[in-house]
Parts: C-alpha cells; structure tokens; sequence
C-alpha cells in the first residue's frame, strides 16, 4: 500500500534505480510498461513484434499516422519506413514487405517505396537530417542501455 505522502514509482524512476543510463529525455513517445517488459524478455527492438509495437507509438506520438502532405511530416515517416525495415531485417531473422509497412500508415507499397528511395537521396541533406535527428538517436542509439 503506498502511504500519501509517498509518490508510486514511475517507470524512469525505476530505469534510474536499477541502473540503466536515463537518456530518457530523447524518447519520442512515452515510456509504457511493455516496454519494460520487452526490456526483461531482452526483446527490446529485437524481435519484428516489439520493432512495430515501438514505432506505431511512435508514429501516433508524433503525428506521423496523420494524412498530411508537410514536408517535416512526410520525411519523418518516410524515416520511420526506413527504420522498420532497416532493424527488422537486421535484427531479426525476419523480412517485411513493403505492403505490411504500408498497413501501418494507412498508405500502399508504392508510397512506402518511393519513401525508401527518398530517404536514400535526402541522407546528405541537413535539413532532412535535423528534421529526423530525434528518429535517429531513438532507434540508433537504444535509450535502456545498461551502465
């Protein structure tokens, strides 16, 4: 029972107290207890179920399920596109189509293709990359990286 004047545990509460490095700050969406159970399973962004689960709330944090045509919004998805099948097929024994990535964001293969070949081009643009600068130290750099 918590007493009243005792304020419950949060989940970066215990992030900090068992250790991990609290880079929480540049997480773009919030922290949910599965991903504390992913963590203790270590299928944190390892396995094709928790790569989705993690960039849907993402996607939806970010306003990047919505159907919009600005720039900042689309580069940021075409991103997430990227990253999807980037990390699903690197780190896990499995592939996705471009059709199933294309399910997450209401959008088809072909939109999702021309995303990927987009990013391709834009990856020496520096407006491109500060726009998805927050995606890249997200999923390039895990924030629960044990100290």
């Amino acid at each position: 029972m918590i007493n009243e004047n005792e304020t419950p545990y949060t989940i970066i509460d215990w992030l900090r107290l068992t250790g991990y490095a609290n880079t929480v700050s540049n997480a773009p969406y919030e922290i949910v207890e599965k991903d504390l159970q992913e963590i203790k399973a270590d299928e944190y962004l390892r396995t094709k179920a928790s790569i989705l689960r993690v960039a849907i709330a993402v996607a939806e944090a970010n306003g990047l399920d919505k159907v919009t045509r600005k720039r900042e919004i689309v580069d940021q998805r075409s991103y997430l596109y990227y990253l999807i099948k980037r990390l699903i097929e690197n780190n896990t024994d499995e592939k996705i189509s471009l059709t199933a990535i294309g399910r997450l964001f209401n959008k088809d293969h072909a939109t999702v293709l021309h995303g990927l070949r987009k990013v391709e081009d834009l990856k020496l643009d520096k407006e491109f990359n500060k726009t998805i600068q927050y995606l890249k130290d997200f999923f390039n750099n895990p924030i629960y990286v044990k100290l």
